[in-house]
């Protein structure tokens, strides 16, 4: 019987929905991370966002995955490895919205495309056919020529970006931090790829989660920061960061792991170069968002100015010495 080299692999519809979850999900991190900022440091936010996220995992597998959990075998060194990565991809571009907009820094980040391509090229034979098509050169082409455009447009309009903490240096920051996510992304995804060929998709992350996870709490002290930062912080912040958690981590990791296991790095790269799209989409609700800010810093002395020539988002933050520094509410392109 001759084999159907076009038609769909096993898993393949399953693996694009997972895909699709994951875009939706991934699309909102930005504007909320850009949120927290004035609440806490990169250290802190990641932290107690990852803290969230790992205890309902936990939680989630002990009660209803026992017997996969049961039969799990952890292979300790891709899943080091895999830990490693994730944790500079997640401080690099948490660290990198401190510095860049958001526009900015989600495009930059799309450069896990060219990454991912070649690092599945080299390690990943079952995809070097897909990566060689016209279909994937002509999307990686694109999606370079529109990272760099934005990168260059953002360096010659220094007064649009007056927002940036320390000018031009500031911006090199962001944009060196954001190409270092860009590039660990992928790193990762491929040891998960891994990791998850012959096991549950939530439980081959649980343990990514959970040693990245005790990462970022070691080194909150180290950050001058403080687990009561949380406790202190407002309720609604609060819940922003358990619903950060929830959904943009553990959710949204689980089902990056299916798609990586059913549709492969590059595919799962291609189809992540939407997430800017629907990122602006969520950042479009000018009026709610606007309405979000000031209810959740009603006790701050700061509001949300409107720009109606511009798409509004929780903006910038301005660092210096104190790591609370004061958000600024601004414009995004």
């Amino acid at each position: 019987m001759v084999e159907d080299k076009d038609a769909p692999r096993p898993g393949f519809f399953y693996g694009w929905l997972a895909l699709a979850v994951v875009i939706v999900a991934w699309s909102f991190p930005p504007v909320l991370v850009r949120f927290l900022a004035s609440d806490f440091n990169t250290i802190e936010q990641s932290a107690f966002r990852l803290v969230s996220s790992t205890v309902v995992m936990w939680v989630y597998v002990l009660l209803f995955l026992r017997k996969e959990f049961s039969a799990f075998r952890v292979e300790l060194k891709p899943t080091l490895i895999a830990t490693l990565f994730i944790f500079v991809y997640q401080f690099s571009w948490v660290t990198a919205t401190y510095f860049v907009m958001p526009t900015i820094m989600f495009m930059i980040l799309k450069l896990n495309l060219i990454f991912g391509a070649i690092i599945a090229y080299i390690w990943e034979h079952s995809e070097r056919e897909f990566i060689r098509s016209k279909r994937f050169i002509a999307a990686s082409a694109l999606g370079l020529a529109g990272a760099v455009g934005l990168v260059l447009a953002g360096i010659g309009s220094g007064e649009e970006h007056s927002l940036l903490i320390t000018g031009w240096q500031g911006y090199a920051i962001g944009v060196a931090l954001s190409v270092v996510g860009a590039f660990t992304w992928p790193c990762y995804s491929l040891f998960a790829k891994r990791i998850v060929k012959d096991n549950h998709p939530l439980i081959a992350y649980l343990y990514i989660g959970t040693g990245s996870t005790i990462t970022f709490c070691l080194l909150v002290p180290l950050s001058s920061g403080s687990f009561s930062s949380f406790i202190d912080a407002p309720f609604n912040v609060q819940m922003i960061v358990i619903f950060s958690g929830i959904i943009c981590m553990s959710m949204a990791h689980a089902f990056y792991m299916v798609a990586l296991k059913y549709l492969g790095i590059a595919v799962c790269m291609l189809g992540l170069l939407a997430t800017p799209v629907f990122s602006y989409f969520v950042g479009s609700f000018r009026r709610e968002v606007e309405l979000l800010a000031v209810g959740l810093r009603a006790d701050s002395s700061e509001r949300l100015r409107p720009d109606h020539k511009t798409e509004v988002m929780i903006g910038a933050l301005k660092i210096s010495s104190n790591k609370k520094s004061p958000a600024l509410m601004a414009g995004l392109l």
